[in-house]
């Protein structure tokens, strides 16, 4: 399966919910890995310690913020193979790590510093971050939370 680089801004970031945006990520990262290795169980049948129930059952313990997340953008609790392609990938840890920028602005009235939130990860080309980028501004106050994959863009327009 085919990778590209995929990028996301956000605006009106505040300093103090950067390492709960760094968290969520990570834990989005594992969540990933962790659905990879069972999303068997929704085809096996005759195994009853591997179902639908039990991987739901088993994520939601594992992965508590991811699955917020899930019901958020609606892929919570139903089919738990190929219906989350492309939903939770959010990169590698080390992309977390090399990648997740955060720039201060100003402080306002309240000292309370407002800064650009930068993160960029090769991902699967059919992600989308748009259910990723919405749960930014709802679950982190966040404004203008917007990404775009290197598949989507002609570097030649930007010269």
């Amino acid at each position: 399966m085919g990778s590209c680089m995929y990028y996301l801004k956000v605006r009106d970031c505040k300093q103090d919910v950067v390492e709960s945006i760094r968290e969520f990520i990570l834990e989005g990262c594992e969540a990933e890995i962790w659905w990879q290795d069972h999303r068997d169980y929704e085809r096996i049948k005759d195994d009853p310690e591997k179902t639908r129930a039990k991987f739901w059952d088993q994520f939601t313990i594992k992965f508590p913020i991811i699955s917020k997340y899930l019901k958020f953008i609606g892929k919570y609790g139903g089919d738990c193979n190929n219906a989350l392609a492309g939903c939770i990938d959010f990169g590698t840890d080390e992309d977390v790590e090399d990648h997740l920028d955060f720039t201060e602005g100003d402080e306002d009235k309240n000292g309370v510093v407002h800064g650009e939130l930068r993160y960029s990860a090769e991902v699967w080309h059919f992600a989308d971050w748009g259910g990723f980028a919405e749960f930014l501004e709802n679950e982190f106050g966040v404004r203008d939370a917007r990404w775009i994959s290197e598949e989507d863009m002609n570097p030649y327009d930007l010269i």
